[in-house]
């Protein structure tokens, strides 16, 4: 009888660990910083959202500042394979980029829902293992949070 409880443990066991088992995904957004600035400097993080407890991101990638002269241009890249605690089979993914494509020189921060071209804007189902997106961001005096945007 032990025996058999053993062996049904270990299943079980198996079982939730085959099953909570997420192969990776890539991500890489490409795009435009539109701005009218000859010269700004930003610098871009692809983040992962996380509801659990309220509201927190995770780095999935984080480039250093960079001094951007017209056109303006980014790419950035990730590969994520954790499992998401909410159980919900997406990933919420956000870009932040602090820049001073600004009126007066300082820093904003804006946060930009991720679009996977299936209509939910910043929900990435984790059983496509690519998403390679084009995405514009407007940068003039541009700032926002991505946890109101989720709401």
């Amino acid at each position: 009888m032990a025996r058999l409880s053993v062996l049904r443990s270990t299943l079980l066991i198996l079982f939730v660990l085959l099953n909570a088992q997420v192969d990776a995904v890539f991500f890489r957004f490409t795009g435009k910083l539109n701005c009218p600035k000859t010269f700004f400097n930003y610098k871009i993080q692809m983040l992962e959202a996380d509801f659990s407890g309220g509201f927190s991101a995770e780095d999935m990638k984080v480039h250093e500042y960079v001094d951007s002269i017209l056109p303006h241009h980014y790419t950035i890249e990730a590969e994520y394979n954790k499992y998401d605690e909410l159980g919900n089979k997406y990933y919420e993914v956000f870009l932040r980029i602090r820049h001073t494509c600004t009126d007066d020189g300082k820093y904003m921060t804006k946060d930009v829902l991720g679009e996977p071209g299936n209509g939910d804007k910043g929900y990435f189902h984790w059983n496509t293992h690519t998403y390679d997106m084009t995405q514009n961001i407007d940068l003039l005096n541009a700032e926002g949070d991505a946890k109101d945007a989720y709401r």
